[in-house]
């Protein structure tokens, strides 16, 4: 992926809108505000320095996460290709920076949030072209035991509930056991 990979830590600033191209790709938009902090020795105290406005842009699967995840207001982390448009309009020469995400999560310095899996989860086709969204995303130990779990989840002698934290929640090179599969970090599977 060639351009300038990006950062940016700030607030939603608009409703996320959302949309399809003609082509039936999901695309969402939404103005983030990044607004500078710094002490001020005179005053003795934080100040709010000048606000960086960029325009978002999200698309596929992540477009349709935003619109169940973000709400006008809410603290981000963003993180994508940074753009520059610059266009003429009639004398005046206009310009306006986006950032094409490829990430964009909430700010934990500034609050908690819970993490929801997607439906139809990594890899899996869901519908809308979004699957591969999550390959590069999710180890893919993590995905197929999350796989195996689902499978044996749909038959009478699946497993509990509460098996299903510790599967998902063991990251090592060891890898998980769900029902008699181990998958390892290398992401084989072996009888166990």
């Amino acid at each position: 992926m060639n351009g300038t990979q990006v950062t940016v830590i700030g607030n939603v600033a608009t409703e996320v809108s959302y949309a399809r191209t003609p082509a039936g790709v999901p695309v969402a938009n939404f103005r983030l505000a990044s607004t500078e902090r710094r002490y001020d020795r005179q005053k003795e105290g934080w100040v709010d320095g000048e606000t960086q406005w960029v325009t978002v842009t999200a698309w596929r699967a992540l477009a349709g996460h935003l619109i169940d995840s973000l709400t006008k207001g809410d603290p981000v982390v963003v993180s994508g290709r940074l753009r520059v448009r610059e266009w003429t309009d009639g004398e005046a020469r206009r310009s306006r920076v986006e950032i094409e995400a490829r990430s964009i999560g909430h700010d934990l310095s500034r609050g908690t949030t819970a993490f929801t899996w997607a439906a139809g989860g990594r890899g899996e086709p869901s519908g809308d072209g979004g699957g591969e969204a999550f390959d590069e995303a999710v180890p893919g130990w993590i995905a197929d035991a999350l796989q195996a779990w689902k499978a044996s989840a749909l038959t009478p002698s699946g497993p509990s509930p509460a098996t299903v934290p510790a599967a998902v929640g063991a990251s090592s090179a060891a890898g998980v056991q769900v029902d008699g599969v181990r998958i390892g970090g290398d992401g084989q599977e072996s009888s166990g």
